[in-house]
């Protein structure tokens, strides 16, 4: 899908609950203002925690990876062939800004990954900025007098 735009990617993930209320994970690709579903993970029976993603940011960053070892091992981070395929395919990472993830993005983006920049989802900033918002009691009459309106 990439192969005609110029520049790197980045890497987004975003926490949330299926239909089944199973934890998942939603991995996409980012370039050229062009986004694209690259990987699901669903959390079964593992701690959601900023090791947790860590790991799961490495293994996304390397599955395309030259397949010199095995893509699925962490230590593969280590590996020059795949630091370099990294480092010319990628230049950020995105997530959600909960801790953990925020951790987690700047964890990978530091250490074998240091040429990464990490942040969280501007997104998500906006609509907690605008839940806040909602609180004032003058906005919320605002808002709720306008939604009766519409």
């Amino acid at each position: 899908m990439y192969n005609n735009i110029s520049g790197f990617k980045t890497l987004g993930c975003d926490g949330l609950k299926d239909n089944m209320k199973r934890s998942t994970i939603n991995f996409t690709d980012v370039k050229g203002g062009r986004a694209s579903y690259r990987h699901t993970t669903i959390v079964e029976g593992e701690r959601e925690d900023e090791q947790f993603y860590v790991a799961e940011l490495k293994a996304q960053l390397l599955a395309e990876a030259p397949k010199l070892i095995d893509a699925a091992n962490p230590t593969l981070a280590e590996t020059r062939a795949c630091k370099e395929y990294v480092k010319n395919t990628y230049c950020a990472l995105v997530g959600d800004n909960v801790r953990y993830m925020r951790n987690a993005l700047n964890n990978v983006a530091s250490g074998t990954f240091a040429f990464l920049f990490s942040l969280g989802c501007f997104t998500h900033l906006l609509d907690l900025l605008c839940e806040d918002l909602a609180k004032i009691p003058e906005l919320f009459l605002l808002l709720k007098s306008c939604m009766t309106l519409i």
